[in-house]
């Protein structure tokens, strides 16, 4: 089981909502499939860690094996987003980390 993640648009600055997705997909043939659960941990440049979940209203999902989460980002830094599907014993686990930038003008 693999996982692909879209980035979201860059550059990233303090007060938008990036959207982060993941994509859960069959090693052996490739094909997406839904884990029994999923979650997304964002951990905050401060080291403040929110967990979303999907069934939670948190994460959505948009097709099979594809999921997004949408956070607001309060300041500058590296942000981490840590995707974990469940799948019968196993643990899938995937790190993204997203640059937040201050916006300089205004």
């Amino acid at each position: 089981m693999t996982i692909t993640l879209i980035q979201a648009a860059t550059p990233i600055y303090v007060g938008a909502t990036p959207t982060v997705r993941v994509v859960f997909r069959n090693a052996s043939t490739n094909a997406p499939f839904d884990p029994t659960s999923v979650e997304a941990h964002v951990k905050s440049p401060a080291g403040v860690i929110t967990t979303y979940t999907y069934g939670g209203g948190t994460v959505t999902k948009n097709s099979t094996g594809d999921y997004q989460v949408a956070f607001t980002v309060g300041v500058a830094g590296d942000w981490l987003v840590r995707w974990s599907g469940v799948n019968g014993t196993a643990n899938i686990v995937e790190l993204y980390k997203l640059v937040v930038e201050r916006d300089l003008v205004g």
